[in-house]
C-alpha cells in the first residue's frame, strides 16, 4: 500500500472532486442509483470490499462513478494481491480505480521547554487502486453470482429514513446563515449524498426533484471553490447512515449486512 505525500494527497483530492464536477456539470449526479443488484452481493448496493464488506465515504462516490462510466454490474472490487490470493487474476491491461484510505495517529512528543511529554494528532491519507470483479478471471464463484431475493416491505424501508443535524443527534454545522448560501449548498448536498447512501441499502432508487439544476449549480460554486468539500460531506452524510442504522431493529441490521434471518 503506497503512502502518499502532502503534494500529492492534495493531488487525490483535486482527482477526485473534479471528477465528481465533471459529472455534475455534464448533469449527472454520480449517486443516483448507479449500482446494479443483479448480483448475490446486492443486498448491500454500496460498493464492496473483496470480503463483502462495504466501503464508506468518499469511496463510495468513487467507485460509484467508476461503474457508471464502465458499466460493471458487480459491486465487489480487490486489489491486484487480493485477486491473486483468492486463485484469480486481473486480466493485463486492465487499469484500477483509485479509493483512499484515512485516519489519525497519536504521536507522543517532548516539550522543548519543560521536557514535558504531549501528545498530537496527526491525520494522514493513503491511497490505492482496486480492480472490479469484472476485470478479473478465475475468482471464485460467487464473484460472479446472481443475486438472491431478499427484500424489506416498501414501508420498512421507509421507516427508517429519518434525519441527523439536529443538535441532539450529530449536531452538524456548516456556517449556514440564509437560504441559499454555500453553508446551505453543503448542508443540501450532505443530505443528498446521505439520501443515496441510505438509498442504496435499501434498494430504493432516489428521484430527481423538479429544482435539479439549481441545486447543481449550488454544489458546482462550493465544490470548486473547496477541493475538499466532497470528501467532508461524504464523510458527513456516512456518519448519518451510520447513525440510522444503528437505531433500527435486528431485521433490518440483518438485511443491510447481508445477514441470512
Amino acid at each position: 500500500m503506497e503512502t502518499k505525500t502532502a503534494s500529492t494527497k492534495v493531488d487525490v483530492y483535486s482527482r477526485i472532486t473534479n471528477k465528481i464536477i465533471a459529472d455534475l456539470e455534464k448533469g449527472i449526479r454520480t449517486w443516483m442509483k448507479p449500482w446494479n443488484a443483479d448480483h448475490a452481493a446486492g443486498k448491500i448496493t454500496r460498493p464492496l470490499r473483496y470480503n463483502g464488506l462495504p466501503y464508506k465515504g468518499i469511496n463510495i462516490l468513487s467507485l460509484w462513478s467508476a461503474s457508471i462510466d464502465k458499466g460493471y454490474a458487480c459491486p465487489l472490487w480487490l486489489t491486484f494481491k487480493q485477486a491473486l490470493t483468492l486463485g484469480g487474476n486481473v486480466r493485463k491491461g486492465e487499469k484500477g480505480e483509485l479509493i483512499v484510505f484515512a485516519n489519525r495517529i497519536t504521536l507522543k512528543e517532548t516539550n522543548g521547554r519543560d521536557e514535558e511529554e504531549v501528545e498530537r494528532n496527526i491525520s494522514y491519507m493513503k491511497a490505492y487502486k482496486v480492480f472490479n470483479a469484472e476485470q478479473c478471471d478465475n475468482l471464485p464463484a460467487h464473484y460472479y453470482a446472481k443475486a438472491a431475493s431478499f427484500t424489506l416491505t416498501p414501508l420498512q424501508r421507509i421507516e427508517t429514513a429519518d434525519w441527523t443535524k439536529h443538535d441532539k443527534r450529530l449536531s452538524r454545522h456548516f456556517g449556514r446563515l440564509v437560504h441559499g448560501d454555500e453553508g446551505y449548498a453543503k448542508e443540501e448536498l450532505v443530505a443528498e449524498l446521505g439520501a443515496a447512501f441510505l438509498c442504496a441499502d435499501l434498494s430504493i432508487t432516489p428521484e430527481v426533484m423538479p429544482d435539479h439544476a439549481a441545486y447543481i449549480a449550488s454544489w458546482l460554486t462550493a465544490l470548486k471553490n473547496d477541493k475538499r468539500l466532497i470528501f467532508s460531506a461524504a464523510s458527513y452524510a456516512q456518519r448519518a447512515v451510520d447513525y440510522l442504522h444503528g437505531e433500527q431493529p435486528v431485521y433490518y441490521t440483518n438485511y443491510v449486512t447481508g445477514i441470512d434471518t
